[in-house]
């Protein structure tokens, strides 16, 4: 595993450690023939960088010496009934938990609001600087490795848990209709979400990060039919061959954190959630397109917390803008000869031109929390993507 880091380390990685405050050494072979006894690079010293570091200034990262492997138990229980010899109806629970799930702990962690200590009055230089860090004193591997700062480990000591309610209804060739509705309501929550690991706010208490999953809905109501119009009176050419296709989606949004605007907490991790002081932070928000831009939420709803203190509010408790899309499709197939048929198509999506905005991101404190922006751009699919405004397209195909 490797990515670009964290919020309290630059680069996280097994094969980049330990370099120095860069975190990596390139080291160039030797241009010769390979001899017994011979180096192919050139000698590296870790020594002589960690003699010219700066204490707490070299973050390394590591793995737990107990790492497992993770493992996912599904399970479900579905009913299915048949009203009819066209219509079937299914119900049932579908639920899955996760264990031995990755995460990313700072064994070397500053104390709780070591930011805020004083200089030990016997380091306090002339002029007024301080001749350590006291923020650095407070790690507890200060005194065996005083060039170290952050050291994150990676531990498979975190869990998750799924459970939903899914029930459908199919309906198969009745009178050239065939369609499915189904709908989802589902709940996850975790410690953490993502194939890229963040740390806690609060590197001593992994259950403080137990909240809603980043992928959390609760709603979720999709459907599509597929209806072969008969036939009718009038010339064969304009009265056979016609189709309508639809395909509909309703979801709710995905949680959202709003996190402080420093290091309040003065722990050297910079994970700090804010703090939320009123109960539904869209009370009173009419969602209202203004300049481009729509107000999500109360920016007075949450606030940093106190410096040296850890917010109390869980992660995830709060949702971004759903998304509700309805697209149809009319063919019209036609005949040319016994062999040779033309196909004309026409697309229209997102029909009844629904705004669906993107989400609110990654707020802080003191933002304005507002979105600038749709779906689709934010996808990376201006214009025709999912979820931008009503628009169509047209089709022709020979087939033979």
């Amino acid at each position: 595993m490797q990515n670009t880091g964290a919020q309290n380390i630059a680069v996280f990685g097994p094969g980049l450690n330990p370099a120095g405050s860069n975190q990596v050494v390139n080291a160039q072979g030797l241009n010769q023939v390979i001899q017994p006894g011979v180096d192919i690079y050139p000698a590296f010293n870790p020594s002589s960088i960690l003699a010219d570091a700066a204490p707490g200034s070299i973050t390394i990262s590591t793995f737990d010496k107990n790492f497992k492997p993770a493992n996912v138990q599904m399970f479900d229980l579905n009913i299915q009934h048949s009203i009819t010899n066209s219509v079937i109806a299914q119900i049932g629970y579908v639920g899955s938990k996760g264990t031995h799930l990755m995460g990313l702990f700072d064994i070397n962690p500053a104390a709780l609001g070591s930011a805020y200590n004083p200089c030990p009055p016997p380091d306090v230089l002339p002029g007024g600087s301080c001749g350590v860090n006291p923020q650095q004193l407070t790690r507890p591997y200060n005194t065996q490795f005083p060039k170290f700062g952050v050291i994150d480990e990676t531990r498979s000591n975190l869990g998750s848990i799924y459970h939903s309610l899914q029930s459908s209804l199919r309906l198969q060739g009745w009178h050239g209709l065939t369609a499915q509705l189904a709908y989802t309501w589902s709940h996850s929550l975790d410690y953490e979400t993502g194939a890229l690991p963040y740390v806690p706010q609060d590197p001593t208490n992994e259950r403080g990060e137990y909240g809603n999953s980043d992928f959390d809905v609760r709603h979720t109501f999709t459907g599509y039919f597929d209806y072969a119009i008969p036939t009718f009176r009038g010339p064969e050419r304009l009265t056979h061959g016609w189709e309508l296709n639809s395909g509909f989606s309703f979801h709710g949004g995905t949680p959202y954190t709003v996190t402080a605007s420093s290091n309040v907490s003065g722990n050297g991790e910079f994970a700090d959630r804010a703090v939320q002081v009123i109960t539904n932070p869209t009370a009173g928000i009419s969602h209202a397109i203004v300049n481009g831009s729509v107000q999500w939420f109360n920016p007075a709803a949450f606030v940093d917390p106190a410096p040296g203190t850890y917010s109390p509010t869980r992660r995830g408790q709060n949702y971004n803008p759903g998304y509700s899309a309805f697209d149809l499709s009319v063919i019209k197939t036609t005949a040319i000869t016994e062999r040779v048929r033309a196909q004309f198509k026409a697309n229209i999506y997102n029909l009844f031109n629904r705004t669906n905005l993107a989400p609110v991101g990654f707020p802080s404190t003191g933002e304005v929390g507002a979105i600038g922006s749709t779906l689709g751009p934010y996808l990376g699919n201006p214009t025709i993507g999912p979820g931008e405004p009503l628009n169509a397209e047209f089709a022709l195909k020979i087939l033979f």
